[in-house]
């Protein structure tokens, strides 16, 4: 099976790899260890890496 590479030698994605590579990128709901149920939550977003950087910025500039 043939791959194609990019300009800068990493790997090109199909519409499934990218779409597993930007499914890691989650937003945790948290609450302090031992709170009270009616304490207020708060949310942890994870970091995006280069490439997960770089298909965002793509995607952030489509216009319809």
């Amino acid at each position: 099976m043939a791959s194609k590479l990019l300009a800068d030698g990493s790997p090109a994605h199909n519409f499934r790899t990218l779409l597993n590579e930007l499914a890691t990128l989650v937003r945790n709901t948290c609450r302090r260890t031992k709170a009270d149920p009616d304490e207020r939550t708060f949310e942890i977003d994870t970091t995006p890496n280069a490439k997960q950087r770089q298909a965002l910025g793509l995607i952030d500039a489509i216009r319809l």
